[in-house]
């Protein structure tokens, strides 16, 4: 996962005080000036959310205005799961989508 998240430029993990992500530790990277990507690591496992602060100075400290999960408990194991013979993981799903909306909302 540390690969992934040099990748697409996530934060350093921080310990959320917000209470949001029930004190877990985020990293986060910017979709544009008010929406970003929060990885929360729940002790072997990575919860994804898409979120909207005022800033990016709010997150892990404030509650956000909109907060949605879209990926939960997944394990290393099933981040490196096929979805069928010979294509991608799931984890290569996962960054496929992103980097997407990245680069649509770059455009």
């Amino acid at each position: 996962m540390e690969n992934v998240f040099k990748y697409f430029d996530f934060s350093k993990f921080k310990k959320d005080t917000s209470n949001s992500f029930n004190g877990n530790e985020i990293c986060f990277t910017e979709l544009n000036s008010e929406h970003f990507l929060i990885f929360e690591k729940e002790e072997n496992q990575y919860n994804l959310y898409v979120s909207k602060y005022k800033n990016e100075k709010e997150i892990g400290k404030n509650t956000p205005e909109i907060l949605e999960l879209l990926v939960k408990n997944l394990s290393e194991e099933q981040l490196n799961t096929l979805y069928r013979d010979g294509g991608w993981s799931v984890r290569q799903v996962i960054h496929h989508c992103a980097d997407s909306h990245l680069s649509l909302i770059h455009i």
